[in-house]
């Protein structure tokens, strides 16, 4: 116990707001790689299937994407795919989205950043629903709203591969939330969802928490910077000590003493979970002197923002 409060108050000048430059926001698995190609050798290379061409990332525009398309189709060696920051817009989507019904290799597909809209979303849909082969989706920054939204939360209901999603800044909101929480029960797959920054707040909030008591696949949940206050973050502690979620973020939320508290007395229900992002440190200190956390076992990160326990 000494030992792990030395290692909080070692920690205490942390900040706990997260960068916002472009490698912070997006996971390892999203940049797939650094270097962008030459549109025209690449295209050749997809369509000739060379075997030593795995990893793309592409800079290109709408009428780019539709040649990509096509080599895509019947490409068998390429299995991440990186097209983010490119404004493909609605056009570029649909073109993409009618290859990825035939193609059977891509994993990793990041779409971030492209303007797609919800109309493309609703595209990408039809071609997910299908497609049986990517884990990996990116959708960071791509205004899909609550309308596209639902049309993802339709593929999560019968999709068995989309193992990690990535929602960033979309502005899905509650409504949206909710239409993806529908979806949760349904999904045996998803084990990481990634929400930051979309302003599902509190009903958005608690229409998850209901879900996620009932998902059995979902380990990791980030619901950063979501307009959450302390109801919603207490229907989440309650959800959190029931699922199988053993990392969620919540910070940037004004969850609050009383949600803070919740999380507490849910962590010390289940010691062996990792919860990151409560945002009160001094209740986490608090906890920290009662019996519960005696043991080598218990590691404890602690720092201005946001604290998470791993055992």
């Amino acid at each position: 116990m000494v030992k792990a409060k030395k290692f909080i108050e070692k920690l205490l000048h942390l900040k706990g707001e997260p960068d916002h430059d472009e490698d912070a926001i997006h996971s390892e698995a999203e940049v797939l790689t650094r270097v962008p190609k030459k549109v025209p050798g690449l295209v050749q290379r997809i369509q000739e299937n060379d075997p030593s061409l795995t990893s793309v990332r592409l800079r290109c525009r709408a009428k780019e994407a539709k040649d990509l398309a096509g080599a895509l189709r019947h490409n068998h060696t390429v299995t991440a795919l990186d097209l983010y920051h490119n404004f493909l817009g609605i056009e570029g989507v649909q073109v993409l989205a009618d290859s990825l019904r035939h193609n059977t290799t891509v994993s990793g597909l990041n779409l971030g950043d492209n303007n797609i809209g919800p109309l493309g979303m609703m595209a990408l849909a039809r071609a997910l629903q299908s497609n049986r082969t990517i884990s990996f989706l990116g959708l960071t920054w791509d205004k899909i709203g609550a309308g596209g939204a639902r049309s993802l939360a339709a593929v999560l209901r019968a999709n068995r591969t989309i193992t990690d999603l990535v929602l960033q800044v979309n502005n899905i909101g509650p409504e949206g939330a909710a239409a993806l929480a529908g979806a949760l029960p349904h999904n045996s797959v998803l084990a990481r969802l990634d929400l930051y920054g979309n302003h599902i707040k509190t009903e958005g909030a608690k229409a998850l928490a209901v879900a996620l008591e009932e998902n059995r696949s979902i380990v990791n949940l980030d619901l950063r910077y979501n307009d959450i206050d302390s109801e919603g973050a207490k229907s989440l502690a309650r959800a959190y000590s029931r699922s199988n979620i053993a990392h969620l973020d919540l910070r940037g939320n004004d969850i609050g003493e009383e949600g803070a508290e919740a999380f507490a007395n849910a962590i010390m229900n289940n010691p062996q979970k990792i919860c990151l992002g409560v945002e009160d440190v001094a209740i986490a200190k608090e906890r920290l002197d009662m019996p519960h956390y005696v043991g080598d076992e218990l590691q404890v990160i602690c720092n201005l923002k946001g604290f998470f326990f791993l055992a």
